[in-house]
């Protein structure tokens, strides 16, 4: 039985209590809590969009909320974020950090992994479609916990990321992040955590380690999540972790694009994002047929950059965003892969502006 279906369904938790939960044929919200570990009444959101169809595969993601005496709490933070969710027809859940709202503590990582695999049980989640999201402390945590758990997130969106360099995001969890999609939203006027401290680092740190990564300065924003057309740019953010995961998957590229064992490497293209032309740079490790590929985010072929016998040495190449029929392409993200002889692919993103 599911809670769409019914006026009146039990929700059983991994901890096999069962909860009373009303249930509606449009929107579905629920907060509430349950006993866990030292915790008696560890609360959670949860939020079901109006679009959300039992049987068929749903897209999810984890939000994490922010340390802050107002908007750090699992009810306030989806209260926040439901028109998004709404608008991109995503099952939320919430976790609640407790009375310290550390949304990072201990037992919030045991709890959230719990509701991850409640939900799974409770709605029809597309497994390879669940997504996290988190502002400030919660933005932390998506990064530690995101980065702990590769296999669960297609894609991560942090806003106002509440770190110190990448003190906190330490070289074992940035070699998960190989060909992840991870948006950044950071506010220039942010005092709290400035652009040195809490961007730039992280940005440059998941770009070495080979993630795909888009990034947004917001304007004369502080430490806030009430930005200016903040549910516009959280779904602009969404489409595009979105699309680049399902260009990952399609493309079905190797996992790490700097990989030993591979006869070359694919580095950084510069600048990036760019209008009018961007380098790329690759080395050849061993002879060969080298093809330098360029791919829209549905997978389709745009332009073949290089396609030519190399020997073993380091090179650059550049692109001025047209096709193979020498027409611009549209704003928007890409892929860029290389392959030499029979290797698998590995591939980097790239960001055409307008």
């Amino acid at each position: 039985m599911h809670p769409l279906r019914l006026p009146f369904i039990c929700l059983i938790f991994a901890t096999g209590l069962t909860l009373p939960v009303q249930s509606t044929q449009a929107q579905t919200r629920v907060d509430s809590s349950f006993a866990f570990q030292i915790d008696p009444a560890k609360k959670f959101a949860l939020y079901v969009p109006s679009g959300y169809q039992d049987g068929i595969e749903n897209k999810a993601i984890l939000a994490l909320h922010p340390l802050h005496a107002v908007w750090g709490n699992s009810k306030t933070w989806c209260d926040i974020l439901t028109a998004f969710a709404e608008e991109n027809n995503l099952l939320m859940i919430c976790p609640d950090g407790g009375a310290d709202a550390r949304i990072d503590d201990p037992i919030d990582v045991a709890f959230t992994t719990a509701l991850l695999d409640s939900l799974r049980a409770w709605h029809t989640v597309d497994e390879d479609k669940t997504f996290i999201l988190g502002f400030s402390w919660g933005a932390r945590a998506a990064y530690t916990y995101g980065l702990a758990n590769p296999d669960v997130f297609a894609g991560s969106i942090t806003i106002g990321a509440f770190i110190n360099g990448t003190a906190q995001v330490g070289p074992g969890l940035l070699a998960n992040a190989a060909n992840k999609p991870f948006y950044i939203m950071h506010g220039d006027s942010d005092a709290l955590v400035n652009l040195q401290t809490g961007f730039f680092p992280i940005r440059d740190a998941l770009q070495d380690a080979g993630a795909f990564v888009n990034s947004l300065i917001l304007e004369n924003v502080d430490h806030t999540i009430n930005f200016p057309n903040r549910d516009q740019l959280l779904s602009d953010a969404f489409s595009w972790v979105d699309s680049i995961s399902t260009a990952v998957a399609q493309l079905d590229v190797e996992d790490v694009p700097t990989l030993t064992n591979l006869p070359g490497t694919l580095g950084l293209n510069y600048p990036n994002p760019f209008r009018q032309s961007t380098r790329i740079a690759y080395s050849v490790r061993q002879p060969g047929l080298v093809q330098i590929l360029a791919y829209n985010v549905v997978g389709q072929l745009v332009r073949t950059i290089i396609d030519e016998k190399k020997t073993v040495g380091e090179y650059v190449v550049d692109w001025n965003g047209a096709d193979d029929g020498g027409n611009g392409l549209p704003a928007g993200a890409y892929f860029y892969t290389l392959t030499i002889d029979d290797s698998p692919p590995v591939a980097r993103s790239l960001i055409l502006l307008p």
